[in-house]
């Protein structure tokens, strides 16, 4: 017989239906052949599952197992403790929206834990329906080794981190450290077994002499530890959801160092049950930005000894309006860094005087309208020479802006009210205090009392009225000291 008739008698053969060889249901079929459990959940309850489910979980009928919930076949707590009904739920209902992988642990009919990796996901067209699904066995082990090798790789990366990690319970007991926490931040570990639950006693290595709230700007000087717990007894509460500070402390060879913490609450079926901290120390960069700070200030320095040189008078007003401005800042309740850029700006508000010839400042007769203008011009002048220097703060538009009045009456912008930094509006007052009781080449001081006139009739007009009160009540008060400036 030819190859072609082979053929022929091959494809006429009869093929049987599904149906003559007992098949009714070819869904069915596959549902119950698959080598995957297969669970059909609604509304949280079982409602089907395939053969394979039902051998995985040592079940010999399905009607042992149809009406309950996945938690009634499950332990009661799933890995860390979370309630398995609780997170059964969640799941379900994350399901219902996009499908979701998971590991679970499965408790077959003789009470055997079985974990497993589970995909769930919704069934279109139906409401509340889901599909949950898992592989056995060698799968399983494997998903279960690579998890452990995942677990094993990120439990050295903790371990090896240059960067100090704890967490505390409830109780604020230290429960985990890592290693560069035990070495730079504690120096006492003693393992305590106290209901099968391991803490730490922690003792600190040092103790903070200065912490700065970097959410609030509040600063706390030599109770670091009352303001620390303090701070970890509200994340608890759950009063707030996040701590930043900037811890400044000695070591144990009385070493000045710098941290800066973060803390947050770690959350367990919707409690807060721990508390998690990271702490990066900032030693070196803070040393780089002191000795960056210390060449700008040898810059200003520089600056107001070459004015100085030129103008001894200028250059000694600047000394004074800074030590006054500083005083109102403090009085003010501003922040170190803001006190700071003060005493910074005011001890060059002037540098601009320096383009300025010494005969139309020291001229002890009226000025004419061109020398006016040429004096005015200081301010922008000094911005100018200023504006190019990396300093921390605006200096150049503070400088620029220290003689605009808050009518809009001063210049070289006319600027008015909020349009004028906070910083400047308090250099000016001081500016005019200062410049009003000391003595000058072409003048000698005023009376104190004049002054004070000049203050009190300019305020909510040239000058901020806080600032004219908090300038008058540190001179009436002896606080600022025209003879000691």
């Amino acid at each position: 017989m030819s190859k072609s008739n082979k053929e022929t008698r091959h494809i006429s053969k009869k093929v049987p239906s599904l149906k003559e060889l007992g098949v009714d249901n070819i869904e069915q079929l596959v549902f119950n052949a698959i080598s995957i459990s297969v669970l059909v959940v609604y509304q949280d309850i079982l409602i089907d599952l395939n053969s394979h489910a039902l051998e995985s979980l040592g079940y010999s009928n399905k009607k042992q197992l149809i009406g309950k919930m996945p938690s009634d076949i499950s332990p009661k707590e799933q890995k860390d403790g979370v309630s398995s009904e609780w997170l059964s739920k969640r799941y379900n209902d994350r399901a219902l929206m996009h499908p979701v992988s998971f590991d679970w642990s499965h408790l077959t009919q003789v009470g055997k834990c079985k974990k497993t990796r589970v995909n769930l996901h919704a069934v279109k067209g139906v409401d509340d329906l889901l599909v949950c699904s898992w592989i056995d066995d060698e799968y399983t082990v494997g998903l279960e080794v690579e998890k452990q090798l995942q677990e094993q790789k990120f439990d050295a990366f903790m371990r090896n981190i240059p960067v100090g990690i704890w967490i505390r319970n409830e109780k604020l007991e230290i429960e985990y450290s890592n290693d560069f926490f035990n070495k730079n931040y504690a120096h006492e570990r003693q393992s305590i077994n106290e209901n099968n639950k391991k803490s730490i006693a922690e003792s600190s290595k040092f103790r903070p002499t200065k912490i700065e709230n970097l959410l609030n700007n509040e600063v706390v000087y030599n109770k670091g530890d009352e303001y620390k717990a303090l701070q970890d007894r509200k994340l608890v509460e759950g009063q707030q959801s996040i701590t930043k500070v900037a811890i400044e402390y000695e070591d144990e060879n009385n070493k000045k160092r710098w941290l800066n913490e973060i803390k947050f609450p770690i959350f367990i079926n919707d409690e807060i049950k721990q508390i998690g901290a990271i702490a990066i120390d900032m030693s070196e960069l803070v040393q780089t930005q002191n000795k960056a700070h210390k060449a700008l200030l040898d810059t200003i320095n520089l600056l107001s000894n070459v004015l100085e040189l030129r103008d001894p008078y200028t250059a000694d007003h600047a000394r004074r309006v800074a030590k006054i401005a500083t005083l109102i800042a403090k009085h003010l309740g501003l922040t170190d860094n803001q006190i700071e850029s003060i005493k910074v700006a005011a001890g060059v508000h002037d540098i601009g005087k320096i383009s300025i010839p010494l005969d139309i400042l020291n001229k002890s007769g009226r000025l004419s309208k061109l020398e006016l203008a040429l004096i005015q011009e200081h301010p922008s002048t000094g911005s100018d020479l200023l504006k190019d220097v990396s300093f921390p703060w605006p200096i150049a538009d503070i400088v620029r802006q220290h003689h605009e009045r808050i009518d809009g009456s001063g210049y070289p912008d006319g600027l008015k009210g909020n349009e004028i930094l906070l910083e400047s509006k308090i250099i000016a007052v001081a500016d005019v205090f200062e410049a009003m009781t000391s003595h000058r080449p072409y003048r000698a001081a005023f009376p104190s009392k004049v002054a004070v006139n000049e203050l009190n009739n300019g305020k909510n007009v040239k000058y901020c009225s806080k600032i004219v009160d908090a300038c008058l009540e540190l001179f009436e008060t002896n606080k600022i000291d025209l003879d000691k400036l």
